[in-house]
């Protein structure tokens, strides 16, 4: 009888986990293209078709962000606000200090002049600048989006509600943006970014609705993806420069908003077509904030020798800078299986031991 008991938990567990697996898979393709895309805007400075950063830097920050709205839970934990964000510190904050304090020596080092308050600033984020590894911004003003969030529980509140929070959210922004209104600790830079956090709530919503009718559910995705694309790139491409929302140089605030909404839009679409491959996009997924929070080594490094050794924007650079981003990836997960495969069977010979 116990046997049978525990053979239906498992069974049911496995149940479970196919359809969390289901409905998250093409979030995990779409978080393996984006760190890809991550990798690639932040190497191809020096490449001889612009253009591409261009189009990635349109939407693809804001994208992660959206994301983060879409997979946020139901309030079931317990522990409260305080346990919450404990677990988000370590989970965010935690590895960008730690990236911070190992790049330091980087940062002193390509310093031309020295000024004490300007580096403290950058030490401590004040300016929403960061000491030499650039896109640990990403993830200081993730963790201050996902606690104000939890601290106002919008993802419990009516789709009236979570849509009044977006456009307060939003407008709030531009406000900032307009007015050059300084914010410190990159809260100008949060402003923008939780307004799209809760745009991929309300993304979460649409789709729980549209699920239940797969024909109308395709039929609108076809429709939204041919106008997201043309959308996007008349935002984003046409209408504006190549925007950097860690500098704040975004050109046209709603050109960007826009470029940043349908440019994500049409991105999950194809990233929700091509999900099949679960398991291979799962595996690159896992390393996210590893790739965030130590790759800008990797990509300063090969502008550098580009530089020296003169191939900087030509043809060699944009060829050669795609297939060092993929090999770097491919290193990334190959180390996490590798630890992975030993922490494993370290606990396995652990509880050997313990029997």
């Amino acid at each position: 009888m116990g046997e049978q008991t525990i053979t239906n938990t498992i069974d049911t567990q496995e149940v479970k986990t196919e359809k969390i697996n289901q409905r998250s898979c093409w979030v995990d393709t779409a978080k393996a293209f984006g760190i890809f895309l991550v990798f690639l805007g932040h190497i191809w400075y020096l490449s001889d078709f612009p253009l591409l950063n261009q189009m990635i830097y349109s939407f693809h920050v804001l994208a992660f962000f959206i994301l983060s709205g879409y997979v946020i839970k139901r309030r079931k934990e317990k522990g409260g606000f305080l346990k919450f964000v404990w677990k988000k510190f370590k989970r965010l904050l935690l590895p960008a200090i730690v990236c911070t304090i190992i790049t330091l020596p980087l940062y002193f080092l390509s310093l031309k002049t020295f000024s004490t308050i300007k580096i403290l600033k950058r030490i401590f984020f004040w300016e929403g600048l960061v000491a030499y590894n650039d896109p640990l911004w990403f993830l200081i003003v993730m963790f201050e989006t996902v606690v104000i969030e939890r601290l106002l529980k919008i993802k419990d509140k009516n789709v009236y509600i979570k849509a009044l929070y977006f456009f307060v959210f939003i407008v709030a922004g531009f406000l900032v943006y307009r007015f050059d209104i300084f914010l410190p600790f990159g809260l100008n830079k949060m402003l923008i970014c939780l307004a799209f956090l809760v745009l991929g709530i309300l993304l979460r919503e649409l789709i729980d609705v549209l699920k239940n009718n797969i024909k109308t559910m395709n039929i609108f995705l076809i429709i939204a993806f041919v106008v997201s694309v043309g959308l996007w790139f008349l935002f984003g491409v046409v209408l504006n420069p190549k925007a950097s929302i860690y500098y704040m140089t975004i050109g046209n605030y709603w050109h960007f908003c826009l470029s940043g909404l349908f440019g994500s839009a049409w991105y999950f679409i194809i990233c929700y077509g091509i999900s099949k491959l679960t398991k291979f996009f799962e595996r690159v997924s896992k390393p996210t904030i590893l790739i965030l929070g130590t790759h800008y080594i990797f990509t300063r490094g090969f502008r550098r020798m580009a530089t020296s050794y003169n191939f900087a924007y030509t043809w060699v650079y944009s060829v050669t800078a795609f297939i060092y981003t993929i090999l770097i990836i491919a290193l990334y997960v190959l180390t996490v299986m590798v630890i992975k495969k030993i922490t494993n069977k370290y606990k396995i010979k652990k509880e050997k031991e313990t029997v």
